[in-house]
């Protein structure tokens, strides 16, 4: 039997050092998937973020300096009633461990959106 929900994906892009990204990476998979049931978390050899060197300004051209890094994406779904708690606990672990592992990170971008969520067991 399939079940059908509606949920909020946050998705969560930033950088670590490679030397502590594996670290990072469990870190958050441990800490999100206690408070949320689970967490998608993706890195490695082709997860690159490629930013310009004043990506965090609003402007209508950006510098052609860009640099390359590897990237940690999040993707973590939850009950609308749960979105705020999310964010905030997104917002909180990515900064405890950042700072935990000395991490030069900056910048975290977070999007969010509605989503319908289909589950249904296998049964081969």
């Amino acid at each position: 039997m399939e079940q059908t929900s509606q949920r909020i994906r946050y998705i969560a892009i930033f950088t670590v050092e490679e030397a502590v990204t594996e670290q990072a990476c469990n870190s958050l998979g441990q800490r999100l998937s206690e408070s949320f049931g689970g967490v998608t978390v993706f890195t490695g050899e082709g997860c690159n973020g490629f930013w310009s060197k004043n990506a965090n300004e609003y402007l209508a051209r950006y510098s052609a300096e860009v640099k390359k890094e590897r990237v940690i994406i999040i993707q973590l779904s939850v009950m609308p009633d749960s979105a705020k708690q999310a964010l905030e606990s997104l917002k909180m672990n990515i900064t405890q461990i950042c700072n935990d592992l000395n991490a030069s990170t900056q910048y975290v971008h977070i999007e969010s959106e509605t989503v319908t969520a289909h589950h249904f067991k296998l049964t081969c």
